[in-house]
């Protein structure tokens, strides 16, 4: 019974490592938009939030509008003014990487598919077969 609740339990550690992906592509999102809420409260005037727009790219009748705004940071940070400027890629050069590829790269065994994984020893492959034929008998 123990073998059987073992192979159950390497199972389950394949949807913790599943569920760990989602979670960190979810702080990451917060933090890119904590990050461009940080960057735009950095930017303090409108003037100088109407040139660094403009010296992102965006037109100058927009980029003076959006300046303009009376939306409070954290909105501004999750409105296309700054999603559509302050891109992934530019976080990127600047320094930022994110949980996702830092957690990709640290942990590449983790990532690999199960089947290219070797088994850590002989009572878990024996646990597995075990887990298999109580499952065939079942049926």
């Amino acid at each position: 019974m123990i073998k059987v609740a073992g192979a159950a339990g390497m199972v389950a550690g394949t949807a913790k490592e599943a569920s760990i992906q989602g979670k960190l592509k979810d702080i990451d999102s917060w933090i890119r938009n904590r990050l461009r809420h940080c960057i735009w409260h950095d930017w303090k005037r409108p003037e100088r939030k109407r040139k660094n727009l403009i010296r992102l790219g965006v037109p100058k009748g927009q980029a003076y509008a959006w300046s303009r705004t009376r939306k409070g940071g954290w909105a501004v940070a999750q409105s296309p003014m700054l999603i559509t400027t302050v891109t992934g890629k530019r976080l990127v050069r600047r320094g930022y990487e994110s949980l996702l590829d830092y957690y990709k790269k640290v942990a590449p065994q983790l990532n690999e598919p199960l089947y290219t994984r070797p088994v850590g020893s002989v009572n878990e492959t024996v646990s597995l077969i075990f887990l298999m034929a109580f499952l065939m008998l079942r049926l």
